[in-house]
């Protein structure tokens, strides 16, 4: 079966996205969000909603196998995916440009963040010239 890609539905995918990122948490690395940040996420007041339906899922065989996410709002994007398949990053990553680029100073922008141990992405996004912002750091994405 081929990998489908579909936005994301709040009813019928929040508690599907919780058990994709049980299925795919690897400590001591932690490659994707920790499933509380998710539902943090989701509960979170400074959350714009209206954009929900940005958020994009990749499954195979009907199993979620990607997600694309912001946190709060769109522009700060991340990347998640269970192991085997970074051959679905280069889309990812077009559907974060076309679907949750903001703008500034009349640009279109866009931050992916990026955990600094993963190599497959961060050639991706060097590929299409992003640059790591020297001042931006969290616990779990550093790029």
């Amino acid at each position: 079966m081929k990998i489908q890609k579909r936005s994301s539905e709040r009813a019928r995918d929040y508690e599907r996205v919780n058990d994709f990122l049980w299925r795919t948490y690897e400590a001591p690395i932690y490659p994707n969000w920790l499933q509380a940040r998710w539902e943090y996420m989701h509960w979170h007041p400074n959350l714009q909603t209206e954009f929900l339906h940005k958020i994009a899922l990749w499954e195979d065989k009907g199993e979620i196998a990607a997600v694309v996410n912001y946190e709060d709002a769109p522009s700060m994007a991340h990347l998640q995916r269970a192991r085997g398949y970074d051959l679905l990053l280069s889309e990812m990553a077009a559907h974060v440009i076309e679907h949750l680029a903001g703008e500034h100073d009349g640009k279109p922008v866009v931050r992916i963040w990026v955990n600094e141990f993963d190599q497959p992405l961060t050639d991706v996004v060097r590929g299409l010239c992003f640059s790591q912002h020297p001042g931006w750091r969290e616990c779990i994405s550093i790029m």
